[in-house]
């Protein structure tokens, strides 16, 4: 507690044991002039201070000896006497530069505070007013001279303060601190200039000269002369300083930090001399000896026009870090860095920055290049592509040299000239497909087909790209009994744009939107550009003269290609349905129907029919006579039902002759990716490589990482030959659709015998050993689900003498009791036949009329007929493999989807015999799904992918295949 007449001052005084001078608070009492010491304070005095005093004591025991032991001198020595008396050389120096430190704090917050600050030389000293330390504001500039004669060098050392000159000798001048450099002077506290140590003070305090011998001169020109010409003015006498006249350059150089990231790092050129923007020293000296006389050459540096640069690399978004050295606030990758200055050197080259890269064990070239397209068609399949890169400095090479590399992912290419060209990051989306499908040549030149000419972007084409040529508003066929909708218009010409140039189409559309309608436009058009010589008499409500001699001659003079057959194959359900619609909307077309058991009588004339309708089966079965023919137009409705390239339909498919081929499918990614192939190397052949290097370069990488760069090669390949358009796109007049999740409840038998063979599955799965088969395992997996899918719908579908109930079909019929006498018509599709049986036997009892079309049905079209033409028949039972496709039956409005399967596409196939063009009502969709089983995670499967099929044809189509082990999953995670 202090007394009245107490105040708290600060002491300077000189520490015997360390040499420093150090400050400490102390207690005193004014006595007038002066202030009556009476002691050191110390937390015993439990003095009343202000923050700021109280920040300076806490400071002030950073130099006790208990402070300074703890840390320079608890790892050597034991006691801290020991650290008192033995402290070694270096650790004395690093404990005097660190109360320097403590006591230059101490000072600043003393002056800011204006606090009371008194230099103590005796212990018997009392602080008088009139001593009282201040900080001055001008900082003390040291005048250095060196004179040299036959004898020695003398160094003399002085003091700039203001106008006044100090000669330190003859001064009171004391050094309180060593680094930075203070000096009191007449009771007034001077900072020196930077970087100038008060150390160098301390010889000139006693004399006012250092006497150098001449037999050291050399050595002492060499370093400590040197050292200080850069940094001060100094007086010289006996050699010589010249200032000679200036060049100046900017240099900014690559670099490679200890990291071995990029860097860049900014210097000065001097004359022939370079120096580092993080020195701050004002003169870059060189020394030069001759014949014993010693001379140097001292350059300015010019602050102010070093400062310019640094703004510029800064208005660049650079940031500084250490020692000159410039970087991105981002780590930045080496090739990102070699971009970041090429996007820049137009700057850099404008701002008269010069740069380099000497030091790097790799040197990058740095400018533009021009990367140019010479086309050269070389047939009516494929053409020839020379592509030159030049570089600015004239070094040429091939975009074909960089196959590996962009490949590969690798954007360092060593030019052969001992340069590593950086490729550009957006070459390897741009080029990597037409590195991965062109065949190289020893001339430098890539071998394209034509239908790969969408892997070159418009502006990389010397020519207009066939395949997105604008065709001149093409009329539809004169002979075309209907108006097409605008989007049928679009996409008839879309199909007639392909065919001009000799390229395959797959029409992917919504189901219900007309693929058939533009599909017959495109016929009506071949036909109608096309001459014949002679057709077969059939009957079509407009009798042709078809043996009139006088019209095949003046088809022969036409000047018109010719006219071939064309081929329509589709899956049975629907063959009579393509009939029917070439009958109303084509009636000029004479059309033959090449099934049945008695075709083959058909084949000795079948190439007179202007259109020839079949099936894939008969197809395949006849594909010795078939692939004989020559057509011109082969359509193939439902195209994926050659999916599977290892089947004998795809055998049959591929053997077929043509001029042009067209699919149509609302699904071309129906199970995988292996789909696509398929089908493009149908209508496309060689579109996509053969199959081992489209599993290599895009099967595998895909399905295990959806990788992007592979898909969007993907993607342009096959692009300009699928349209897709969706009905909610293009059909605003469509009537709205519902779709809801009705989640069903097993009842307590069914939940018995569900648990009972999930367990029974789930051991087989986990005895299987690793040794056994993929397929073997897989199949089983297959087997055990679909039990339990069977079982989640009614287990009478496993198990004949089951006598308990379905919470399913409760469901399913509760719906049904509220539809039935409505007026409504219903479609329910199942994937099992035996789930239809069971709801018909059901149907029967209460006595409701109801259709059915399943694979084995013979009166098709009866069934469907009725459906649609009898009220009474509300409901219709359909398999979705069997009623999924080709059907309209717009008479329903509502939808009920019995069981969820692994391709909703088949899903949507079905759901859009009902939700169609001529639907006048309102649709709802009802998916039902056996809760607690395996249905939930099959929906929860395909939701995550999902996004395969969007990523290529912007289509909504969640089938990507399951693999083994995700079949296995399923089961042991259920």
């Amino acid at each position: 507690m202090s007394e009245p007449d107490e105040q708290l001052v600060f002491i300077l005084s000189q520490d015997t044991k360390w040499g420093n001078y150090t400050i400490h608070p102390a207690r005193a009492v004014d006595q007038g002039e002066f202030f009556l010491y009476l002691g050191r304070l110390t937390e015993t005095d439990n003095w009343q201070m202000s923050p700021v005093e109280k920040q300076i004591f806490e400071l002030c025991k950073g130099y006790e000896v208990s402070e300074l032991y703890t840390v320079f001198g608890k790892d050597k020595y034991r006691t801290e006497q020991l650290f008192i008396d033995k402290t070694d050389e270096k650790t004395l120096k690093s404990v005097r530069a660190y109360i320097d430190k403590i006591v230059e704090r101490i000072i600043r917050l003393i002056m800011e505070a204006d606090l009371l600050l008194f230099l103590r030389e005796s212990r018997w000293d009392n602080p008088h007013k009139k001593n009282r330390i201040h900080l001055g504001q001008e900082r003390v500039k040291p005048l250095l001279g060196f004179f040299r004669s036959d004898e020695n060098i003398r160094y003399r050392l002085r003091l700039s303060l203001g106008d006044e000159i100090i000669i330190p000798s003859e001064s009171e001048l004391k050094v309180i601190t060593e680094q930075p450099a203070l000096i009191l002077i007449d009771n007034v506290l001077y900072y020196l200039i930077d970087n100038f140590s008060g150390t160098r003070l301390k010889p000139f305090l006693q004399k006012e000269e250092v006497i150098i011998p001449r037999q050291n001169e050399a050595a002492y020109f060499r370093t400590f002369i040197l050292k200080n010409i850069c940094n001060e003015d100094i007086e010289v006498e006996g050699f010589d300083v010249v200032e000679p006249e200036i060049s100046k350059k900017v240099m900014l150089s690559l670099e490679q930090n200890l990291m071995g990231e990029p860097i860049l790092e900014l210097s000065f050129k001097y004359n022939e001399r370079v120096v580092s923007s993080a020195t701050r020293k004002p003169f870059i000296v060189e020394l030069k000896e001759e014949d014993g006389q010693y001379r140097f050459y001292k350059l300015a540096r010019d602050f102010e026009w070093e400062k310019t640069f640094v703004d510029g690399l800064e208005e660049l978004g650079l940031h500084w870090f250490a020692a000159g050295y410039w970087g991105w606030q981002e780590k930045m990758l080496w090739a990102e860095a070699v971009e970041w200055v090429n996007v820049h050197l137009e700057y850099l080259k404008a701002h008269h920055f010069e740069f380099t890269q000497e030091r790097l064990d790799r040197r990058f070239y740095i400018g533009g290049y021009k990367l140019s397209y010479v086309r050269e068609e070389s047939s009516a399949d494929w053409f020839q592509l020379k592509a030159e890169i030049m570089l600015d400095n004239g070094y040429k090479f091939y975009l074909q040299d960089l196959w590996e590399n962009i490949l590969s992912g690798i954007r360092e290419y060593k030019l052969k000239n001992g340069l590593v060209f950086m490729i550009p990051e957006e070459w390897f989306a741009r080029y990597s497909g037409l590195l991965l499908f062109g065949h190289r040549n020893r001339e430098g030149k890539i071998i394209l087909q034509r239908n790969q000419s969408s892997l070159l972007d418009n502006e990389d084409r010397k020519c207009p790209a066939e395949i997105n040529e604008v065709i001149p508003e093409v009329m539809p066929p004169s002979t075309l009994r209907a108006t097409l909708r605008d989007y049928q218009l679009k996409g008839f010409r879309w199909l007639y744009t392909l065919y001009r140039q000799h390229l395959g189409s797959c029409l992917a559309d919504d189901m219900g939107l007309g693929k058939t309608i533009q599909t017959i436009s495109l016929l009506l058009k071949y036909k109608e550009e096309s001459r014949r010589k002679d057709t077969l008499w059939v009957e079509t409500p407009k009798q042709p003269d078809l043996f009139d001699e006088s019209n095949a001659e003046a088809n022969e003079e036409s000047g018109l290609p010719p006219f071939y057959t064309c081929l329509i194959i589709a899956p049975a359900s629907v063959e009579h349905n393509w009939r029917n619609e070439l009958l109303k909307f084509a009636p000029s077309l004479t059309v033959g129907s090449y099934i049945g058991m008695h075709r083959s009588r058909m084949q000795p004339a079948l190439m007179r029919w202007d259109v020839v309708t079949t099936t894939y089966q008969t197809m395949r079965n006849d594909i010795d006579f078939f692939s004989r023919q020559h057509f011109g137009i082969v359509v193939f409705d439902e195209a994926q039902m050659f999916k599977n390239r290892d089947s004998q339909l795809y055998q049959a498919v591929q053997s077929l002759q043509a001029e042009h081929f067209v699919a149509l499918s609302g699904t071309p990614i129906e199970n995988s990716l292996s789909d696509l192939w398929s089908l493009m190397n149908v209508i496309n052949h060689g579109l996509l490589g053969n199959h081992s290097s489209f599993q290599k370069y895009f099967i595998r990488p895909i399905d295990n990482g959806f990788n992007e760069l592979h898909l969007n090669i993907l993607n342009r390949l096959v692009k300009p030959y699928i349209l897709r358009r969706t009905k909610d796109e293009v059909l605003q007049d469509l009537p709205e659709r519902t779709d809801e999740l009705i989640f069903c409840e097993l009842s307590s038998e069914q939940k018995k015998v569900y648990e009972q063979e999930l367990s029974k599955a789930r051991n087989q799965i986990l005895e299987q050993t690793l040794e056994q088969a993929g397929n073997n395992r897989t199949f089983n997996a297959l087997q055990a689900i679909g039990r339990l899918r069977q079982i989640a719908n009614h287990p009478r579908m496993v198990d004949i003498d089951y006598k308990g109930s379905s919470g399913k079909v409760q469901e399913v019929f509760r719906m049904l009791e509220t539809l039935a006498g409505s007026g409504h018509k219903v479609l329910l599709f199942s994937d099992y036949v035996k789930y239809l049986d069971l709801v018909a036997e059901e149907m029967d009892e209460r006595g409701w009329k109801y259709a059915m079309l399943i694979g084995t049905t013979k009166d098709r079209e009866r069934q469907i007929s009725t459906f649609n033409t009898d009220k009474e028949c509300q409901f219709f039972l359909i398999s979705l493999k069997a009623g999924g496709v080709g059907i309209n039956l717009t008479e329903a409005d509502y939808v009920f989807i019995l069981d969820p399967w692994w391709n909703t596409a088949a899903e949507e196939q079905a759901i859009s015999r009902a939700h169609r063009i001529g639907q006048k009502q309102a649709v709802f969709v009802y998916r039902f799904v056996t809760t607690g089983t395996l249905e939930e995670r099959i929906l929860d499967i395909q939701r995550k992918k999902s996004r395969l099929s969007d990523a290529i044809i912007n289509v909504d189509n969640d089938s990507i295949p399951l693999t083994g082990k995700d079949l296995e999953h399923l089961i042991i995670d259920a």
